[in-house]
C-alpha cells in the first residue's frame, strides 16, 4: 500500500482538484492522509467531506505548526509499505502511482517528473530523460548530477519513499527550518540510498500562483541559508564518492550564481553596511570558482575572485 500525504493550509480553491485527483488514480491500494494544519478557511471542512465519500483519506485537525510539522505528523500515521507526498494546491495525473509504483523494483526511491504550471499558463515540464535505476556511487554519477540539475532532488514531491526506510532511521523534516526543509529531508534519506529508479514521466502538476511564493520573498540571510544548502549538497558528494568533475562543475556554477545574487541583494539590505559583502566574499570556495564559467560582466567577475568587497559597496553607492 502507499501511504500519501497532504499537507493543507488554506487551499480551499484549489484542494477539490487535488483529492479528486487522487481518487481517480488507476493504482488502488491506497491511503490518503489529509492533515488540516489549522486553516482558517473551509479547508477543514473539505477534507471531512473527503473522509465520507472514500474511506480511503482520513484527516488529521491540527493547531498551525507549519508545513513540516503537518507532514511528519502524516507520517506518524502513515501505514503503507510506500510514502508518497502531493501539495494540496497541485493534482495528479491518474497514472501517477501507478508509474511510481511500478518502477520503484529493487530501488530505494522512486523519482518521476513535474510539470510546472503557471498562472500565464506556461508549462514547464522538468522530467528525467530515460528511466532507468542506477547507484547511487561513481559509477551513477552522472545519473545523480542529472537530476540534481533538473531539481527533482529538491522537494519531497514526485517521489515514493520506502516506509521502512523513513521509520528506521528516524527521517523527518526539520520544524526549526523555514527554508530548505525540504532538502534537508531529501538528503536525510538519500544517506541511506543505494539505488534510484528514475522515471521518464511528467504526471506531477506543480502549480505556481503569481510570484509571492516563498522562494521568491527577501530573506534577510537568503546568502547564508542558499550557501549552507550548497554546502549540504557538496558534503553529500564527498561522502558518497561523487565529488567528480561533473558534480563540481554543477555545484561551482550553482555557487557563481548563490555569491552573485547574494551580493546583488545588497540594495534591499544596506544597513548591514560594507560587512555584509565582505561576508560573502570571505567564503573559502572564492579561490576555486576560477576554474569555472558564469554569465556576468567582467568586473564583476574580477572583484568576486579578487575578493574586492569595496567595488561592490562603491557600485550600489554611486548607482542611481
Amino acid at each position: 500500500m502507499i501511504s500519501i500525504i497532504v499537507p493543507i493550509y488554506n487551499v480551499a480553491n484549489y484542494l477539490p482538484k487535488c483529492l479528486e485527483s487522487i481518487s481517480q488514480q488507476v493504482f488502488i491500494d491506497w491511503e490518503c492522509i489529509l492533515v488540516d494544519d489549522g486553516s482558517i478557511d473551509n479547508s477543514g471542512d473539505i477534507c471531512d467531506q473527503w473522509t465520507t465519500k472514500d474511506e480511503r483519506f482520513s484527516v488529521i485537525h491540527q493547531k498551525n505548526g507549519g508545513v513540516s510539522a503537518a507532514r511528519n505528523n502524516g507520517l506518524k500515521a502513515a501505514t503503507g509499505e510506500y510514502v508518497c507526498f502531493i501539495d494540496s494546491d497541485d493534482w495528479v495525473d491518474p497514472e501517477y502511482l501507478q508509474h511510481l509504483y511500478d518502477h520503484i523494483g529493487d530501488a530505494d526511491i522512486a523519482v518521476s517528473g513535474l510539470v510546472q504550471n503557471l498562472t500565464s499558463g506556461e508549462d514547464l515540464m522538468h522530467v528525467p530523460q530515460t528511466t532507468k535505476s542506477f547507484a547511487l556511487n561513481k559509477d551513477g554519477v552522472l545519473d545523480f548530477v542529472a537530476l540534481n540539475r533538473d531539481f527533482l532532488l529538491y522537494g519531497p514531491v514526485q517521489k515514493l519513499y520506502r516506509k521502512s526506510t523513513i521509520d528506521q532511521f528516524d527521517i523527518r523534516f526539520p520544524v526549526d527550518c523555514t527554508y530548505g526543509e525540504d532538502l534537508q529531508f531529501n538528503y536525510a534519506y538519500l544517506e541511506h540510498v543505494r539505488k534510484i529508479a528514475q522515471i521518464a514521466e511528467c504526471d506531477y502538476h506543480y502549480r505556481i500562483i503569481g510570484s509571492g511564493t516563498l522562494s521568491s520573498k527577501l530573506r534577510p540571510n537568503q546568502f547564508e541559508q542558499d550557501y549552507e544548502q550548497w554546502q549540504l549538497l557538496r558534503d553529500f558528494y564527498i561522502r558518497h564518492c561523487l565529488w567528480l568533475a561533473p558534480a563540481k562543475d554543477l555545484l561551482y556554477t550553482r555557487l557563481w550564481g548563490t555569491v552573485y545574487d547574494g551580493l546583488f541583494l545588497y540594495p534591499k539590505l544596506k544597513s548591514e553596511g560594507i560587512l555584509y559583502l565582505k561576508r560573502i566574499l570571505s567564503i573559502p570556495e572564492i579561490e576555486e570558482l576560477k576554474a569555472y564559467d558564469f554569465a556576468c560582466a567582467g568586473w564583476i567577475r574580477k572583484a568576486i575572485l579578487r575578493r574586492q568587497a569595496w567595488v561592490f559597496y562603491l557600485f550600489f553607492k554611486f548607482k542611481k
